[in-house]
């Protein structure tokens, strides 16, 4: 089985950061992994998760971040996933979704970024999505099967 993990677990369960709020997060999300390996889960990044973990380290760090990510699947954003963003895209704006979520202060940016990682995990065939993201987990439901990552 393949799980599909989201950005904030990857800060704080392989790169170990987090903000002072947060340090309680660093070893749950190692546990997470540790959980996987236990289990014998692979475990999956979509490359726009790789690429959110990599914006606040400094360029010359980014070969050792990335050695760290070597044990892990890393799927790319290809034309399968691009075709599974346009449908996902799609129907989230039938049903008005995509409004909703600008109304309430999600950024076109950001709303591409988050259904660029759930389309990257449809494609690849992943079985599960976990996240911390409550608005992307909601925008996954339909399409992929989620697990909340939170501090509770």
């Amino acid at each position: 089985m393949v799980v599909c993990i989201d950005t904030q677990i990857v800060i704080w369960g392989v790169r170990e950061e987090a903000t002072p709020t947060q340090k309680d997060m660093i070893p749950k999300a190692k546990e997470l992994f540790e959980y996987f390996g236990r289990q014998k889960i692979q475990v999956a990044f979509p490359s726009i998760v790789v690429g959110e973990s990599l914006v606040r380290v400094p360029v010359p760090e980014h070969p050792n971040v990335l050695n760290k990510f070597s044990q892990f699947i890393i799927l790319p954003y290809d034309t399968l996933s691009a075709m599974w963003f346009a449908r996902i895209w799609q129907q989230l704006k039938d049903q008005e979704e995509i409004t909703r979520l600008q109304t309430t202060g999600l950024s076109r940016v950001e709303l591409k970024a988050d259904l660029m990682i759930i389309a990257t995990a449809v494609a690849h065939g992943a079985k599960v999505l976990y996240s911390g993201d409550h608005k992307l987990l909601k925008l996954a439901t339909n399409f992929i099967e989620i697990q909340v990552f939170s501090h509770a």
